[in-house]
């Protein structure tokens, strides 16, 4: 990769808030504006962890994108939270911005526990 190229992948990941802090995955998308968000449902096709290519279905007011190959889905709300979809079915939601280290070692380490994590955000 370039430096250009590389500046560029940092600058979006700064627009989109990801932020890594003593082993912790928060998400603070200040950044975004309302116009990167679908104006209509869609689908989105990533490839996982283990390989294989996925596609999620997108409801409208959403963006995705992955990290360390986990999609990641914000969604406006009025409330600050991240609903952690794991590959069993089960659901945890966590009020706040910030996925505990616990959860982000999972991610980090590609373990295919987790599904995918709905982040809801009052973007404007």
């Amino acid at each position: 990769m370039t430096g250009q190229v590389k500046e560029e992948l940092l600058t979006r990941w700064g627009e989109l808030g990801v932020v890594v802090h003593e082993g912790q995955i928060a998400f603070r998308p200040t950044l975004l504006r309302a116009e990167e968000f679908l104006a209509e449902p869609h689908s989105f096709t990533y490839t996982d962890v283990a390989g294989h290519l996925q596609t999620l279905a997108m409801p409208a007011q959403s963006l995705a994108f992955t990290f360390c190959r986990l999609p990641i889905v914000y969604v406006y709300g009025q409330h600050a939270q991240i609903e952690v979809r794991f590959v069993d079915g089960r659901t945890e939601t966590i009020l706040g911005t910030t996925v505990d280290k616990t959860l982000s070692q999972h991610i980090f380490q590609h373990t295919e526990q987790i599904h995918a994590l709905v982040v809801t955000t009052a973007v404007s």
